[in-house]
């Protein structure tokens, strides 16, 4: 899976895993592109879940980027969510927090605010 630049120019993620669905595409403050993906049954629910087999990456533009399993995280009936991922005590994981480009409140990564957050189509 990697970050290209379509037609327009605007970043657009390539090879994600087949029946696999985005549901976050961001550019983290130290310019690294972060995509949390997750099986199709768990992204369409429309009620709070547990995401089982969710991954998350990150990668620069054109790079093969690096995929790690999500150790524990939810996504939210209202679109946003929160991933941790990380190895050893649960207090060293990393969390990415996600929202609806619409709220009011910015997606994170360790509590800094994302750069940039795409739509994901």
């Amino acid at each position: 899976m990697y970050v290209i630049k379509n037609s327009e120019g605007k970043p657009k993620v390539k090879g994600a895993p087949e029946n696999n669905e985005i549901l976050f595409f961001g550019l983290t403050q130290e310019d690294m592109y972060c995509v949390i993906i997750c099986p199709q049954k768990y992204s369409t629910t429309k009620c709070d879940i547990e995401l089982y087999n969710a991954h998350i990456a990150f990668g620069h533009l054109n790079e093969e980027m690096k995929i790690k399993e999500v150790i524990h995280g939810h996504r939210y009936h209202n679109g946003g969510g929160m991933v941790e991922f990380g190895e050893g005590n649960p207090l060293d994981w990393d969390q990415v927090f996600f929202r609806k480009l619409d709220s009011n409140k910015k997606s994170t990564f360790n509590g800094e605010g994302f750069k940039k957050t795409y739509i994901v189509k």
